[in-house]
């Protein structure tokens, strides 16, 4: 990918990125080192990825009117090849303990909210491996606040945990794979806090136009579709 592509991101206002994902290592331990300092001379920070096991389970934190948000990202697709393991660099892999420890680390250390985001699942399909519910549940429990899960390119259900908003899926943003409609169809996860409590959560439905144009979808119109997707999908955790 073109690093001026990159310019793109962050002149739309995104400030973070995870980079644990299933593509990670497709140009090995130098393009991972190469994306990470291309996303940091853009502007934006990434995490869920780095040249060893510290750099790449360490999380994004962001002081937002004085609550401190901290992302984590973790990669379980294809973790064999993508992981950092050995010396090489590589995804964060999701491993329950791991997770389960950074999450419980971090909040002793004084985040207000953890944000984790697992790169997970299987592709095109809007049912859930038993495996991605059981670590959502070990998330909440370790004391998560919010989970984003990607990675099936289609918007997938929602579950909530003792309150807490579990998103298997969002979709695709911008991607260019037009392979039937869902997959150029995606949400926005716009969550309000109040402190440490999270008093909102609006979806917001996008598709991806002539596979590069990010168009928002009002939720009582065009974007019907996409919600309900995500509504049927969610029937089973009823």
């Amino acid at each position: 990918v073109d690093p001026d592509l990159l310019a793109g991101l962050a002149g739309a206002g995104i400030d973070a990125v995870s980079l644990a994902n299933n593509h990670i290592r497709n140009a090995g331990s130098t393009g991972v080192t190469q994306t990470i300092r291309n996303v940091r001379r853009a502007g934006m920070v990434s995490f869920g990825a780095g040249a060893d096991e510290e750099r790449a389970r360490r999380p994004f934190c962001s002081e937002q009117a004085d609550t401190r948000v901290c992302f984590l990202g973790y990669n379980e697709v294809d973790s064999a090849l993508q992981a950092v393991r050995d010396g090489r660099a590589g995804a964060a892999e999701l491993v329950s303990a791991d997770v389960v420890g950074d999450i419980r680390r971090l909040r002793r250390e004084g985040a207000d909210v953890i944000v984790v985001w697992p790169h997970w699942g299987r592709e095109y399909v809007t049912t859930t491996e038993a495996k991605q519910r059981r670590w959502a549940r070990e998330m909440v429990r370790a004391g998560a606040d919010v989970v984003l899960g990607n990675h099936s390119h289609v918007v997938g259900p929602i579950q909530f945990i003792d309150r807490v908003p579990v998103l298997y899926s969002l979709g695709n943003l911008v991607f260019d794979l037009p392979r039937f409609e869902a997959t150029e169809e995606g949400v926005l996860a716009e969550l309000t806090f109040h402190g440490s409590d999270l008093v909102q959560l609006e979806l917001h439905p996008t598709v991806v136009h002539q596979r590069a144009q990010l168009h928002l979808l009002e939720r009582d119109g065009d974007g019907t579709v996409v919600v309900e997707r995500m509504r049927e999908a969610s029937k089973a955790f009823e």
